[in-house]
Parts: structure tokens; sequence; C-alpha cells
């Protein structure tokens, strides 16, 4: 089943990852190995990526929680969370070194909107693998308690123009 898939790889170096001009998004208990399978079969064209992974669990447990990132994937990117810079740089090299094309960073600190901290956690995850071609910042103060995830979306407003 997969020897037409195993040329996906092929195809995005030759193109590179970033020509992908659909993405399907990480989603809890939903873009696992399975449905990257099936959305795979569907099209080569889009960049897959897997569920938000915990860094400390990958670094701790990683052959339980994320295995190598298979031929048909391609391209695929880890979402991994956290807040310590230092763990996720750990957790991308583990990343890196299982074939994941890509990763991102879903980031849940505090103080984000300090550029100081933000320069600082760049700097430390660049440090650990090496230039990067981008890095995308999504940010949005959310408030843990008292709001539906619907109501953390639109209070406070979003302020487009920042």
């Amino acid at each position: 089943m997969h020897e037409n898939l195993a040329t996906t790889r092929e195809v995005n170096d030759a193109k590179g990852a970033a020509s992908c001009t659909l993405s399907i998004a990480p989603m809890m208990e939903c873009t696992d190995k399975h449905y990257r399978c099936l959305a795979r079969l569907l099209t080569r064209h889009t960049q897959l990526y897997t569920e938000m992974v915990v860094d400390q669990s990958i670094i701790y447990n990683q052959a339980q929680v994320i295995g190598p990132a298979q031929s048909y994937e391609h391209p695929i990117t880890v979402q991994l969370g956290g807040s310590d810079p230092e763990m996720l740089a750990k957790a991308a090299v583990v990343c890196e070194r299982l074939g994941y094309d890509e990763i991102n960073l879903n980031i849940g600190v505090d103080d984000l909107d300090q550029y100081e901290h933000l320069k600082n956690f760049v700097e430390t995850v660049v440090e650990a693998l090496g230039p990067t071609a981008h890095f995308i910042v999504h940010a949005r103060k959310a408030f843990l308690e008292g709001l539906s995830p619907a109501e953390n979306r639109s209070v406070p407003p979003l302020q487009y123009h920042v």
C-alpha cells in the first residue's frame, strides 16, 4: 500500500516542503499516524502535522510517545508543546533525528509579550537546531479561568494591526 506513497519525500525534496499550499493542522486525538496515512493517500501535496506532543514526554519516553517519521508522511511537521526553551530545544533535536521535516513549537509562556524573553527563547532553539528558515509567531493572550474556548478567542479583542 505504501509503495506509491514512498515518493512523497522525493517530490517534496525537489520542490521543498514550503511548496505545499495546504496544511493539515495538528488536532489532538485526530492527526495520529492512521489519520496521516489516510490524508497522504488522498494527496501528496499537503503539509501534515502530528498531534501536539509535550516536550518532556519526548525527552523521557520517546519510543512510546512518537516514532520516526514514516517515508510516506513527508512533508511532515511535528508540533511540540512546552514552556521551557531548553526542554523544547532538546525535544526538537530528538524529532529532527527521527526524520521530521519541520518543528512547530506551541509554547505556553506568560511573558512572551516581553521582547527579550521571546528573543532569548528563539535563540535557545536556534542554538540547538542550527539556522532555521523561518519562525512563525502566533500569539494570543489566554485567560485560563472563567472563559469558554470560544470566548478566549475573542476576549480581549485581537489586535491585527500590532
